[in-house]
């Protein structure tokens, strides 16, 4: 099926182009329902083509229980006010109109938020946080340390029994 939506932000024409450019920002992990069914599934930016001022994406979705998933390739592009998206959507198993609905309606709503630096407000990736990374390091340094120490041991020990 073929959805089209305009979706109103309020920025500039240009800061609506760069919004959706900007694909960090609204790409990443996605939760939907339609009522009292959830999916789970991934956002996704594919092309940019400046000279068509078209951002093409994907979105997929499966159903947390049971059989049932949502696909959809979109478009999205600079329009009065905001920015249109047109989507082809494929709905299996289980899936209603619904799941198409919310999956373009959070779409929509990533879109709206205002970003924040470079990732884009909903980002909240630990990586991003160079104390996250350091901390990190830091553990798998230890467990290789750790790692190591126990294979000298077991090495020592199978030396004495031989």
């Amino acid at each position: 099926m073929r959805l089209t939506r305009a979706i109103a932000v309020d920025v500039a024409p240009a800061e609506a182009w760069d919004t959706a450019v900007a694909g960090a920002g609204w790409a990443g992990p996605v939760r939907l329902g339609d009522g009292a069914t959830g999916y789970a599934g991934r956002l996704r930016a594919l092309d940019v083509d400046e000279d068509a001022r078209c951002v093409s994406g994907d979105a997929q979705a499966r159903r947390a229980s049971g059989w049932g998933g949502v696909g959809a390739t979109f478009e999205l592009r600079p329009a009065a006010g905001g920015l249109v998206v047109e989507a082809d959507v494929l709905l299996t198993g289980d899936a209603t109109p619904e799941v198409a609905d919310a999956l373009l309606d959070e779409l929509a709503a990533r879109l709206r938020r205002p970003a924040r630096g470079p990732r884009g407000a909903d980002a909240g990736s630990p990586a991003d946080d160079p104390r996250w990374r350091r901390r990190l390091a830091a553990r798998a340094a230890l467990a290789i340390a750790a790692g190591a120490a126990a294979g000298l041991a077991a090495g020592l020990r199978a030396r004495r029994r031989a």
